[in-house]
């Protein structure tokens, strides 16, 4: 592609790509930096390196799929929405060395339908991503607590192989769950290292369902804070740290037993050696770790 100062956009099939060129790395509006951990909307940071952000959509039925709408940013002034031409599943932006891209979406419905019609965003450079997710929704307003239908954030990180770190707030506005609504959305994160923490302590069926399965380089999991798992936390562990290789930490505030289907396969192929901090009044017998692990109390 020839080069250009002028802000250009270049479509090829199914793939739109938005380019900045010199402006964006001159202008004295682009945002650098840190991360924005208390930002109302989602906030990707370029860590040392140009990088693409993509936004896909998957649609792998016969019925049609309404997409999410998103706004991009570099100064949360001027808001560009990303747009897809006819046929177009993909849509590219890039985001130069340390600078920061701000996300937002009117999708007060949801960003996804089910598990075969979501949305997902990929990433080609080391990024790291902050703010709240819920910007996703409510456009950065804050209005929304709960999160709107089930498979919601279905997969949406999946397969990020360059996402570092994760800031621990990135989920904390989320107060209500809804079933499979951020199933897989680590899922394979090879390179993340900090995940956000689960403060919601009402569960529901599959909701954190191979949230971080194959996050090999992550070592200590974020705390599982629900007390009681009832009738509608069903699967809800399920896989969540399996193939996470390097882990060697983990801490659960729920009371009860572990003989159910609520953690099947949840810390399949960890660490052979690790600490499980355990808040129950009554020692279970199978937390489903290897028999290396030490069980401490708390």
């Amino acid at each position: 592609m020839k080069k250009t100062n002028l802000l250009k956009t270049v479509l090829i099939p199914s793939l739109s790509l938005v380019t900045l060129g010199t402006i964006a790395a001159t202008s004295t509006s682009c945002a650098q930096g840190s991360d924005e951990p208390n930002s109302p909307y989602m906030v990707v940071r370029a860590l040392g390196e140009h990088v693409m952000l993509t936004l896909n959509h998957h649609n792998h039925s016969t019925e049609s799929y309404e997409r999410p709408t998103v706004y991009y940013s570099y100064d949360k002034t001027t808001w560009t929405e990303i747009q897809f031409g006819e046929g177009q599943e993909s849509v590219s932006v890039t985001i130069n060395a340390n600078q920061k891209l701000y996300l937002k979406g009117d999708n007060a419905d949801g960003f996804s339908v089910d598990n075969n019609r979501y949305s997902s965003f990929s990433f080609v450079g080391r990024v790291s991503i902050s703010g709240s997710i819920l910007g996703l929704l409510d456009n950065g307003t804050g209005s929304t607590g709960a999160i709107p239908n089930a498979y919601c954030f279905y997969d949406l990180f999946r397969d990020c192989a360059t996402i570092v770190n994760v800031s621990e707030g990135f989920l904390r506005a989320a107060t209500e769950l809804k079933e499979f609504c951020y199933s897989g959305m680590f899922y394979r994160n090879v390179a993340l290292k900090n995940a956000p923490s689960l403060p919601v302590r009402e569960m529901a069926p599959s909701c954190y369902n191979y949230m971080f399965n194959g996050c090999a380089a992550l070592k200590k999991a974020p705390d599982l804070q629900a007390i009681e798992l009832g009738e509608n936390a069903q699967y809800c562990y399920n896989g969540i740290f399996a193939n996470c290789i390097l882990l060697q930490s983990i801490k659960i505030h729920y009371t009860g037993g572990f003989d159910n289907y609520w953690f099947v396969n949840w810390v399949n192929n960890v660490a052979q050696n690790g600490v499980f901090y355990y808040n129950g009044q009554e020692r279970a017998e199978n937390f489903h770790l290897p028999t290396t692990w030490t069980v401490k109390t708390f």
